[in-house]
């Protein structure tokens, strides 16, 4: 099972043009639209079961659904309206069956739509679940697509903590194995990793932290690891590593997507 965490970089919104001519050349060069060959270019190569996007906003959910037809894609915008970003999760449709999805904001209020927690940046934070299965394995799995917060640790921090409740709770409902992917905005050792250490019941294990820095920000900024992907048993990865494709200082991202194989 191939399996990829994603951010896209959602593209600048309600920019004057003076603005935009301000903005980094690099960030100008690598809008959406002049990514969108390389993407496609290297998305079907590698033909993922299962992609979970950060960042993805109505055109580029509209372009992913166009030339990806093999694929369902599910999430809805994290704002009060659900509109706005969205966590974006695809599989695909020869492979799974769609048996529970769930949106929840990381907050105190976990089904009120745009929330947050006080701490935290203007921006909503959501966790997407999906319980899959697949005539490949003789159990339906979980994932868990999420994004937590860029500015505050503490949110980060709590956010997490939300999510690992959640799995706790989903898995004593109904023992799956579980993938935990996403954008954390946080480097490994970082505390706001504690509360995995925390709940060892799931025994979450990350299974890309072998592959270098994900964040690149087009390549012009300090290289980190912040992207993901995590699981329980009884996965087990095969091989992990980073998609790093650019051409003629066009990159997939500003972050590198990272993919793991499972088994």
């Amino acid at each position: 099972m191939k399996v990829v965490t994603y951010n896209i970089k959602c593209d600048p919104v309600g920019l004057t043009e003076a603005d935009w001519q301000r903005m980094p050349a690099s960030l100008r060069r690598n809008s959406f639209a002049a990514r969108q060959q390389l993407i496609e270019e290297k998305l079907r190569a590698e033909q993922p079961d299962i992609i979970g996007f950060q960042e993805t906003q109505p055109h580029m959910i509209r372009w992913l659904k166009e030339h990806f037809p093999d694929y369902i894609f599910m999430g809805n915008g994290r704002e009060k309206d659900l509109s706005g970003e969205t966590m974006l999760l695809g599989v695909r449709k020869d492979k799974f069956d769609l048996w529970g999805l769930n949106t929840v904001w990381l907050s105190p209020d976990p089904y009120v739509p745009g929330s947050r927690y006080e701490d935290q940046s203007s921006c909503p934070r959501t966790c997407l679940t999906a319980l899959l299965r697949t005539d490949e394995f003789p159990f339906p799995i979980r994932v868990y697509l999420t994004h937590l917060d860029h500015e505050s640790v503490s949110a980060r921090y709590k956010g997490l903590s939300q999510i690992l409740r959640q799995m706790e709770d989903d898995t004593d409902r109904l023992l799956t194995p579980c993938i935990l992917m996403g954008d954390m905005n946080a480097e490994p050792g970082d505390m706001e990793f504690e509360p995995i250490r925390q709940y060892t019941s799931l025994a979450l294990r990350d299974v890309t932290k072998d592959v270098g820095p994900t964040f690149h920000d087009f390549g012009e900024g300090v290289p980190s690891k912040i992207d993901y992907i995590f699981v329980t048993d009884p996965f087990r990865a095969i091989s992990a590593c980073r998609w790093h494709e650019e051409k003629d200082g066009i990159f997939l991202s500003d972050h590198d997507p990272v993919c793991a194989l499972l088994k």
